[in-house]
């Protein structure tokens, strides 16, 4: 309120918003508003958000729906998604949707999905369709 570009009062602000209202929703809404453009922030109220609601999957669209050209977002929201859903199909059907140019997306969607199937084959004919 009193200074909306220092990163400190807003980190300050919220921790003890956070602990006095023992909500994580309304943290992450807050920081949102206030702070659209930091990255930081973001990441630190969507971090409490998914730890409180334990679902990969509110995390990982919340993280597309305010950061879309976030490569960083992508990533870490994927990682968790992947790692909660167990499902490497999951992963890269997911990855691909939101992100159908980004080789390095691919890459390391093929990577993993490859490691996990165990099959070349699988892995030469998505390479193949998707580039």
């Amino acid at each position: 309120m009193f200074f909306p570009e220092c990163e400190k009062c807003f980190f300050a602000s919220a921790k003890i918003q956070f602990l006095h209202s023992g909500s994580a929703r309304n943290f992450l809404i807050k920081s949102i508003l206030f702070f659209p453009e930091c990255e930081k922030c973001f990441f630190a109220s969507a971090k409490i958000q998914f730890l409180h609601s334990g679902s990969a999957r509110n995390f990982l669209i919340k993280s597309i729906l305010f950061f879309p050209e976030c490569e960083k977002c992508f990533f870490a929201s994927a990682k968790i998604q992947f790692l909660h859903s167990g499902s490497a199909r999951n992963f890269l059907i997911k990855s691909i949707l939101f992100f159908p140019e980004c080789e390095k997306c691919f890459f390391a969607i093929a990577k993993i999905q490859f490691l996990h199937s165990g099959s070349a084959r699988n892995f030469l004919i998505k390479s193949i369709l998707l580039t």
